[in-house]
């Protein structure tokens, strides 16, 4: 693997991480929130970043098994 393809993978991971990090906060806010409307965004937003994750994992693998 070439420096420049690292660098490319380690966004990926990045990215998934950031998922990670984006599901967890907005599923805190679903438990604070009591509005109809606002609750379908957090949740259609929860479903897209889920749905971003499993395509970069299904690409690159678990952050977790990545090599540094």
């Amino acid at each position: 693997m070439t420096k420049e393809e690292k660098v490319e993978w380690d966004q990926l991971y990045d990215r998934i991480e950031e998922c990670d990090r984006d599901i967890a906060e907005s599923t805190a806010m679903l438990t604070d929130r009591k509005n109809g409307r606002f609750r379908k965004f957090i949740e259609d937003d929860i479903a897209h970043e889920k749905h971003i994750r499993d395509m970069l994992v299904e690409a690159v693998g678990e952050p977790k098994d990545r090599r540094r």
